[in-house]
């Protein structure tokens, strides 16, 4: 009975290393305090005006919003203390929706915001993700639309 017990913690602990082997792991977010942010945001999206008294909708506008620039000092602290040391895991199916061209670049490192609002991070240089909460995600969501970017932009 022992052997087999035994034997069942053997193969239980080899098919755990070879789960974490394929799911490449778990890391930590690992940031300079002293590196400079930019924030970044490019969304092309259709505008569409009111229906008209037949209930006919008027030609969509195709509007964009564009920006980048660096943070603040203060965003750049509140941003760090966000990020860094939470867990970042690698995902096969993401729920969220992640753009390159929205998202926060912290001393070289860039993290796309989950564009439909969702407590995610992706982290575009290793490709592992970040959750975060809704207070987090508010302050960071602040930083986006304080210069004109609006959420959800899917």
């Amino acid at each position: 009975m022992k052997k087999r017990n035994v034997l069942i913690v053997i193969i239980l602990v080899v098919v755990f290393a070879l789960l974490w082997k394929s799911c490449g792991g778990l890391g930590f977010v690992s940031l300079n305090k002293n590196a400079k942010a930019t924030i970044t945001f490019d969304y092309t999206y259709y505008e569409y005006g009111p229906r008209d008294e037949n209930g006919k909708r008027p030609e969509p506008t195709l509007r964009r919003v564009t920006f980048t620039e660096e943070l603040t000092e203060e965003e750049t602290a509140a941003i760090i203390e966000i990020l860094d040391g939470k867990v970042s895991y690698y995902s096969p199916m993401p729920s969220c929706g992640f753009n390159d061209d929205i998202a926060i670049i912290i001393g070289g490192v860039k993290f796309a915001i989950g564009c439909d609002g969702c407590g995610s991070i992706q982290n575009c240089n290793n490709l592992q993700f970040i959750d975060i909460s809704n207070e987090e995600r508010d302050i960071i969501d602040e930083m986006f639309t304080s210069r004109g970017a609006t959420f959800p932009c899917i």
